[in-house]
């Protein structure tokens, strides 16, 4: 039997060793310095203004992004992609994010900061969740698997790299933790 694969939603991630809390300190002074922050897909927690400029306190993770985002790209047979903007995200407890997309850009990102046991994992919805929803009965399932579960999650961990389509649409379960996660979320073109 030959099995074909078609139309696959690539995750790409890697584990880095950075210097976890110089970039915590820096994700919070930021928080710290504009408690307004912005609202895009969070409900709950806090999401910093975008920027588009990587900040120095910054560099050594995203000369990191840039490395990684080369080698996955060269996996997906395009052209390298370039940093667009980035966000922090600071979840507290029962914090989430709504479904969402970022359409706009060939690959997105996020890198976890900080990550306490039940804070919440990114999960990816299959493109024809609303069809399969319909059409496939749970209880006839034997083994969930990639050919038949309508989602995907990751469990973050600090340090955690990872890339995936902006076309993919995801969101953040809630934050169980009485602890935040803290992350930081970019855009790639």
């Amino acid at each position: 039997m030959i099995v074909d694969e078609i139309f696959s939603i690539p995750f790409f991630s890697e584990s880095l060793s950075l210097d976890n809390e110089k970039i915590l300190e820096y994700c919070i002074s930021k928080q710290k310095g504009d408690w307004a922050g912005n609202t895009v897909s969070n409900s709950g927690g806090w999401q910093s203004n975008p920027f588009y400029k990587v900040p120095t306190k910054l560099e050594e993770l995203f000369s990191n992004v840039e490395r990684f985002s080369v080698e996955v790209c060269d996996v997906l047979g395009v052209d390298s992609a370039k940093f667009v903007n980035g966000w922090i995200n600071i979840n507290g407890n029962k914090d989430f994010n709504w479904p969402h997309t970022h359409a706009d850009s060939i690959l997105s990102g996020v890198y976890y900061v900080q990550t306490p046991e039940n804070c919440g994992g990114i999960v990816f919805e299959h493109p024809n969740i609303e069809t399969m929803e319909c059409v496939l009965d749970p209880s006839r399932i034997k083994v969930f698997n990639k050919f038949n579960s309508i989602g995907w999650q990751q469990k973050p961990q600090v340090g955690m790299l990872c890339l995936f389509p902006g076309w993919a649409k995801h969101y953040v379960n809630q934050n169980m933790s009485d602890e935040n996660r803290i992350s930081i979320s970019f855009n790639l073109q």
